[in-house]
């Protein structure tokens, strides 16, 4: 059987050879929309939470990252399109709204500098510009049968739009004119993406189903069905070779074996105030805090003394560190967020006198924490 770090090397060739960008990940976080507010951050490779990433949305629906690396949410009961700092989480402001904006649900950043959303109630597609958030014309109206949920667009090809009745339609992205129905009796779809091969998955709300369509909207099959997916809404895939589902109705996040479709645990359960939707891996870089110092032992040294050992006691010190004397870096071990242990050498303290001390985290984020006199006597 071929391993999976080894399906994770076969994947990454497939994806760059075929020019799409789907959402993979390798030791990223993940983060789930939820309909009862807010986007939720869990650890990529465990599932461990790790708290409210993005607050202030009302009914979170479509979630992508932008050109600029932040986060970008679809706020469905308010009508709009949220700005969150894609490394912090923070809440950067509307970014988009009006047009005629009526449910937002799916997001996709195009490479013509435009940012698409699907407009459930009034059965559009609209645009509204990548970099400012101003609407930019309704890109499609579809008939009554519309309903547009999930959006895909693989490099350099067609809008690719889920509809709650059963359909996935294909539009030029240029022009917005229908390139004729990609999928069709696939119950209500909800979620779409494409994976590392090629393939389009996409996800069956009612009828609790994966299913995949190769590039020409050919039907290859289901991929996973039944318990305990109930209500399959958003689907991305990992590095690994492996698929993540968002079970609206138990409250999970499932982890299924691409390759087999067989379910391989529960990767996220929620309490009754989680409904997730859409979900997606993103590379987040913590920023570390700025460091402070409490205390020194010692406090002094006799001059002329010999090398010793510095105990820095204080708080949000990071494993990297670095304890700073004067002008010189020492060197440091990371003991706990609130204990370092330095090594100053003899020729530091060969004269009587003063030395700051202080502690300096790196970026990101960081800084340079208050300064401990040390008397050397």
């Amino acid at each position: 059987m071929v391993s999976k770090q080894l399906r994770a090397i076969t994947l990454s060739i497939a994806v760059l050879g075929l020019g799409i960008s789907p959402a993979v990940h390798a030791a990223q976080d993940l983060l789930v929309s939820n309909w009862f507010g807010d986007a939720y951050r869990f650890d990529g490779l465990t599932g461990v939470a790790k708290g409210v990433f993005a607050s202030g949305v009302n009914i979170a629906e479509g979630m992508t990252l932008g050109p600029d690396g932040n986060l970008y949410v679809s706020d469905n009961q308010f009508d709009r399109v949220l700005k969150f700092d894609g490394n912090t989480g923070a809440y950067m402001g509307i970014f988009a709204s009006g047009g005629g904006l009526d449910g937002p649900h799916g997001l996709v950043f195009g490479a013509d500098g435009y940012l698409y959303v699907s407009s459930y109630w009034s059965n559009q597609i609209l645009r509204y510009n990548a970099s400012t958030g101003a609407f930019a014309g309704i890109f499609v109206t579809g008939d009554v049968f519309f309903a547009p949920t999930a959006l895909a667009l693989p490099a350099g090809g067609a809008l690719y739009a889920c509809n709650w009745f059963g359909e996935v339609r294909r539009y030029d992205i240029t022009t917005g004119a229908l390139l004729g129905t990609f999928a069709t009796d696939t119950g209500v779809v909800q979620g779409e993406v494409f994976g590392p091969d090629g393939n389009l998955y996409i996800t069956d709300y009612a009828n609790d189903k994966l299913l995949r369509y190769d590039s020409a909207g050919t039907f290859l099959g289901e991929v996973a069905s039944g318990a305990p997916m109930d209500g399959p809404r958003g689907v991305t895939f990992g590095l690994e070779g492996d698929f993540y589902i968002s079970s609206y109705w138990s409250r999970q996040v499932l982890h299924y074996d691409w390759a087999t479709g067989g379910f391989e645990g529960f990767f996220v359960t929620g309490d009754t105030f989680f409904a997730p939707t859409y979900l997606m891996f993103a590379n987040i870089v913590d920023s570390n805090p700025v460091p402070s110092i409490r205390r020194l032992r010692p406090g002094s040294a006799r001059a002329g003394g010999g090398a010793f050992q510095l105990i820095v006691s204080g708080a949000k010190f990071v494993s990297s560190s670095k304890v700073k004397w004067n002008k010189t870096y020492l060197i440091t071990t990371y003991v706990s967020s609130a204990t370092l242990r330095a090594q100053v050498p003899s020729k530091l303290i060969r004269r009587r006198g003063t030395a700051n001390v202080t502690v300096v985290n790196p970026a990101p984020g960081g800084g340079t924490s208050n300064t401990k006199t040390f008397n050397i006597n």
